[in-house]
């Protein structure tokens, strides 16, 4: 196929048929697709609207989409040890408590 203005290969964005819904690999989430915004399944994906998807799939997949995982994480790390002790310590030294030294310099 020829290229065309739009792709070097002369495939165009358009022909993947991907609109403003985000569809996971699987059925664990508990749905087959997920709109990122109001009306999503009329929205097609093109070159002048690719940034604003990606921006809402990262934010649906680092934020929004895993709210409630990260809420249950945090209310259940907060029954073990409560979130305000921890305001007493630097980022540096809850990542030390937590993970761990990740290369520790081993003596006699």
């Amino acid at each position: 196929a020829a290229a065309d203005d739009d792709d070097a290969l002369g495939i165009r964005l358009e022909d993947l048929c991907l609109d403003f819904q985000f569809n996971p690999s699987s059925k664990v989430y508990g749905y087959s697709s997920y709109p990122l915004k109001l009306g999503a399944e009329n929205i097609p994906l093109t070159l002048s609207n690719a940034s604003e998807y990606v921006s809402l799939v990262t934010d649906f997949c680092l934020n929004t989409g895993i709210a409630k995982q990260m809420n249950a994480f945090r209310d259940g790390f907060n029954v073990v040890f409560p979130m305000e002790k921890l305001r007493g310590f630097t980022a540096d030294e809850l990542s030390l408590m937590l993970r761990g030294e990740h290369a520790p310099d081993w003596t006699r």
